[in-house]
Parts: C-alpha cells; sequence; structure tokens
C-alpha cells in the first residue's frame, strides 16, 4: 500500500485528516476517498478557509466549467511534478480555478458563459481588487479557457465581449499613484526595530538589507547562507532567478538570534528553513496564502504608529535607495530581478569576489542611508 500524502494522516479515531491554514480538516474514513479529497482540495481550502464545491459529473448536452477545471488542474499538477512550473505556480492556477468556480459554479456549462455574465464578473472584480489585480485575474481567468480551446476540450472559447478586459496602464498606474509611495523613512524603519520580536526584527533587517519579502524569509535555507563570507546565494522563490546579497554585521546578528530562539522543528518543511514560526511551522511558502508574516508586522505596525506600513514596503524602499548607487546589474542581483535572456544563459558564479563586491556597495549606500536616520530616532 503506498504512503499517504505528506499532510495527510490517520486519526486515533479512525478517519482521515489534515491541518491546512491552522485549521484541521477531517477526510473521512475510507482511504482511497481522503486521499483524493485531500489532493484535490488543499489548495482550495488554503485558499479561502473552506471545503471546495462537489464535483459534478460531465453534462449530458455540453462541457461544465467544473470538469474542465478539473482537466486543467490535472495538467498543471503534471507541470508542477516534471518541473516545469514551480509549486507557487501551481498553487496560482488552483486558486484561479476556485475562483471561477465560487463565481459561476461548478456545474455551469461553458457555453452558457456569455457576455453579459463576463461583464457582471468583471464587475465585482473591479468592486473587490486593485486595477493591477484585476488585471492579473482576467489574464489568468482567460488562460484557462485559452488552454482547453487548444487541447480540443472546448470546440470554441467563451465570448468574453469587450467588457471583460484588463484595465487600461493608465488607470493602473492612476491607483498606484493615489495609494501613495510604498517607501519607508528610516525613521518609522527604527521605530519597527525597537519595538520588534526576535524573528520581526530578522525580518526587518533582512528586509532593508537584502529586499528579502514575507516569501524570501519564509523559505529561506540555511545552505543559502554564508556567514564566513557573510553572504546570501538564495535563487528568488518566484521565478528561481539567481540573486546574491552581501549580510550586514547587524543582519546576521538578528538572523543568529531568531535562529537560535526558536522551537524545533513541527513538520518536515520547517526542517529545511533558517527561520519558524514559535509552533515550529513555515512562516510562508511561495505562492500560498497561508502568510505568517503579514498579520504580526501589521500588528508591530500599528503599534509604533505607522499602521500602513506594509511588509513588501522594505523591498520598494531597498531598491529606491540602491539604485542610486547606478549599479543597476548589482541592483537586479540583489532582487532576483531577470536580466536579459543571453546574458542569464552566459552569466555563472554570481557570489565570485566581483560580484560580491558590487553588491556590497549597493547594500552599504542603502546602510548608511538607514543609520543616517538612526539619530533622528
Amino acid at each position: 500500500m503506498p504512503p499517504l500524502p505528506k499532510g495527510l494522516y490517520l486519526h486515533k479515531r479512525g478517519y482521515y485528516c489534515a491541518t491546512i491554514a491552522g485549521k484541521k480538516w477531517n477526510f473521512g474514513r475510507d482511504r482511497t476517498s481522503a486521499v483524493a479529497a485531500f489532493l484535490s482540495e488543499r489548495a482550495y481550502i488554503k485558499a479561502y478557509g473552506k471545503r471546495a464545491p462537489v464535483r459534478v459529473a460531465e453534462s449530458p448536452t455540453g462541457r461544465t466549467l467544473g470538469s474542465l477545471c478539473e482537466l486543467f488542474l490535472d495538467h498543471q499538477r503534471q507541470r508542477v511534478k516534471a518541473g516545469d512550473l514551480t509549486e507557487g505556480e501551481g498553487v496560482t492556477r488552483e486558486q484561479t480555478c476556485a475562483r471561477l468556480i465560487s463565481w459561476f459554479d461548478a456545474d455551469t456549462e461553458v457555453a452558457e458563459l456569455g457576455p453579459e455574465v463576463w461583464a457582471a464578473y468583471r464587475v465585482r472584480l473591479a468592486d473587490e481588487y486593485a486595477p493591477s489585480t484585476v488585471a492579473s485575474y482576467v489574464s489568468r481567468d482567460r488562460q484557462v479557457f485559452r488552454w482547453a480551446y487548444d487541447e480540443g476540450i472546448i470546440d470554441k472559447p467563451p465570448r468574453f465581449g469587450a467588457s471583460f478586459r484588463a484595465p487600461r496602464e493608465e488607470r493602473i498606474r492612476a491607483a498606484a499613484i493615489a495609494k501613495g509611495e510604498k517607501v519607508i523613512t528610516p525613521e518609522q524603519w527604527w521605530a519597527l526595530e525597537r519595538e520588534a520580536s526576535t524573528h520581526m526584527r530578522a525580518f526587518l533587517w533582512l528586509g532593508i538589507n537584502c529586499a528579502f519579502g514575507a516569501t524570501d524569509f519564509g523559505t529561506l535555507e540555511p545552505k543559502a547562507v554564508d556567514l564566513d563570507r557573510m553572504i546570501l546565494n538564495f535563487p528568488r522563490a518566484k521565478k528561481s532567478t539567481p540573486r546574491l546579497a552581501a549580510l550586514w554585521p547587524e543582519t546576521a546578528e538578528a538572523m543568529n538570534e531568531a535562529r537560535s530562539n526558536q522551537p524545533p522543528a513541527a513538520t518536515n518543511e520547517a526542517r529545511d528553513r533558517w527561520f519558524r514560526t514559535r509552533t515550529g511551522r513555515v512562516w510562508k511558502n511561495e505562492g500560498e496564502p497561508n502568510d505568517q508574516v503579514m498579520p504580526v508586522f501589521i500588528k508591530l505596525a500599528g503599534a509604533v504608529g505607522h499602521p500602513k506600513v506594509r511588509p513588501s514596503w522594505l523591498k520598494h524602499t531597498f531598491e529606491t535607495e540602491a539604485l542610486k548607487s547606478r549599479d543597476d546589474f548589482a541592483v537586479d542581483l540583489v532582487r532576483g530581478h531577470k536580466e536579459r535572456h543571453i546574458r542569464r544563459v552566459y552569466r555563472h558564479r554570481i557570489d565570485d569576489p566581483e560580484y560580491v563586491e558590487r553588491v556590497r556597495a549597493v547594500t552599504d549606500r542603502v546602510r548608511t542611508w538607514l543609520w543616517a536616520g538612526s539619530s533622528a530616532t
């Protein structure tokens, strides 16, 4: 008998269950059904905090949205298994199908999805999300049906109509400007640092030193850390692009303090992470919504009188200040930004001393900016 999937276990009372997003879920007593339900629903549960809608049989008159999404996700899971997609990209596609099914219902026939229903759905997206998010969702939703058409699963794609389009670039830029700059001042940063817990202090230093976000913090592995050379050689989780950062002494100290004051790993994946939560679990996985960094950071920001500040502002601030060094290549190495394809093919050994020196010069400029504001706090 094959082993149970990672995360699913047999409870002492005889049913199969799993802890997902901090809550225990019961998948029944039948092993085969429990495994199938767990594998098909765990991404939906993580995204929406509830069990996925019951999948229905194919309609005798046409393809249903539920069955189309099943086929689409089966294909995407195979791509993840083959290494063509990251796990985070696979989760994103699971979330896309869950969003479509939650709005249109699984038993809706694809042929019934006309311009009027897409227009209503587009209005709903605009009401709930920022223009940049709407643009992303529209693209991902269309991708599902484009794949189905290319694979011959549906005879023709839905008629989306003129309304179901991404917002114009001007609208996206205007909304970003209206929200204000996502940068933090040295005074704000030091106010956060003084009141931060051990792990949040490490996150603050990594954010401003290495342009780390919540996912970077949650997925950092010990093998990426070289404290002898004071560098991080850590591919970006989202796109696996190379990334190199030069650590400051304060950052290394905060990292070591956090690592030495945390419980044993409660899960297998947590054993491979530099940081663990107080329950011994991971802070965040790439592409998954179970972000443990955000709520702790928001609470800290509110406590020091800066409730609007978010974790991603550290990345924005790093790049804003680092680009003043005029070494775009070094800044891109720290951020893990994509380079021109031909350069990515031929450039190796990003941790060579010459690259490290360039990266250190960039990060030292940010450090000077940060410490210059410490006297004002």
